[in-house]
């Protein structure tokens, strides 16, 4: 028999969940009442939109056209670049080799390398190692990467590490390694030449049979013939086609996903039985590499109000990424766009959706990557980019 404390307690329980269900069906409303239109303000083509709420798909949203000319919209099946959402894929191929104890992150590096080595410098190679590679920490230079216009003309990895193609991509040593955060492009084709070496399978072929496979997602490194079809075509700063880039860099931004094989990825780290890599190796994926760098092991790490997140985004030529996740209460927020303007609206959309699970607090921008770029501003970083990665 119930107590009547235990009979309030439950009707009390049953009202409140009903006010916070009510209250969170109004933040849907909000976003997807508002996407549509803020996409036009910020000339973004096509979106695909999902929010996760207690570990379950709440709201999908397909918007807009992957081809304007066509008039092609943006479907289920459509594929985006994910950018460099690819180096958080990364770090489950690197901790499932950790786990088979192929590779171990504090050890150094120089045991895995082959066939390449660093380019002289005052600093010291031999002191950099796998975990500080996936958090930044290694001190290596090359931001990020431009790709090149048609798969036929994909270099190797080896090619790109020491700039026989363009000298931009030549990787060094910049910085002393472990001292501080250096975000570095560079430091995953390291692990993606690494990856090669221990496993002897091209990085591609690795990560799609062994890691995304096995978590049951279809994702691609080269996009099969059959199916280019699918591809969203890329638009610039004020919706001007753009040229689809192919990356040697596949480990650093050369993933491609459709909105549901993303969600697929973003579920499985809600799981230590995802089949793939257990609890331990995604506890210290999820952990600061750091008390003072927001960056963990292939993710951007923030604590705010005793809640733990992470959220990881891509920006390549013509395309722009991004999921952000309160990993412990299955709260997830995950979009794919086919143009740079996308963090525009990503930022707008994403506003509404910490104000309300951070307890209506302001979100900190900065803090959140929340700043918008202009349109001239953004289309002439996009002419300055070009620059640096002709030579």
């Amino acid at each position: 028999m119930k107590t009547p404390y235990e009979s309030l307690f439950r009707e009390f329980t049953s009202i409140n969940s009903w006010v916070i269900n009510m209250v969170y069906r109004e933040l849907l409303d909000v976003i997807s009442g508002s996407a549509e239109s803020w996409m036009k303000e910020e000339k973004v083509p096509g979106s695909a939109l999902c929010i996760m709420h207690e570990g379950e798909i709440a709201h999908m949203q397909y918007i807009g056209y992957s081809d304007k000319k066509s008039k092609q919209p943006v479907t289920e099946d459509t594929l985006f670049q994910v950018g460099s959402i690819s180096k958080s894929v990364t770090s489950w191929g690197v901790m499932k080799l950790a786990e088979q104890q192929i590779l171990d992150l504090d050890e150094s590096i120089g045991r895995y390398l082959n066939g390449w080595s660093f380019p002289f410098s005052q600093y010291d190679g031999e002191k950099i190692t796998i975990r500080q590679l996936l958090s930044h920490m290694a001190g290596i230079n090359v931001k990020s990467y431009l790709g090149v216009r048609n798969q036929k003309n994909v270099y190797s990895t080896i090619e790109s590490l020491s700039g026989g193609k363009y000298k931009s991509t030549k990787v060094g040593i910049v910085q002393d390694p472990g001292k501080a955060y250096l975000y570095s492009g560079g430091g995953y084709t390291i692990l993606q030449h690494i990856i090669e070496t221990v496993t002897k399978m091209p990085f591609d072929i690795f990560m799609e049979q062994e890691v995304l496979q096995t978590l049951g997602i279809r994702g691609y490194y080269k996009v099969p013939q059959e199916i280019t079809h699918l591809l969203a075509k890329p638009y610039g700063a004020f919706g001007e086609l753009q040229p689809v880039y192919c990356f040697s860099e596949m480990s650093a931004a050369g993933l491609y996903m459709s909105l549901r094989e993303l969600c697929k990825f973003v579920s499985s780290h809600l799981t230590a039985n995802n089949g793939l890599i257990g609890q331990r190796s995604l506890d210290q994926m999820f952990k600061k590499a750091r008390v003072n760098v927001f960056y963990g092991l292939g993710y951007f790490v923030r604590n705010i109000q005793s809640k733990h997140f992470i959220f990881s985004m891509g920006r390549n030529r013509g395309y722009f990424s991004r999921f952000d996740l309160f990993y412990r209460d299955g709260e997830a927020f995950i979009i794919l766009t086919n143009s740079i303007n996308g963090s525009n609206l990503t930022n707008r959309l994403l506003y509404p959706w910490y104000t309300y699970h951070l307890n209506n607090s302001v979100p900190n921008k900065d803090a959140l990557f929340l700043n918008n770029t202009r349109k001239l501003t953004a289309f002439l970083q996009e002419r300055m980019f070009l620059l640096q990665h002709l030579f």
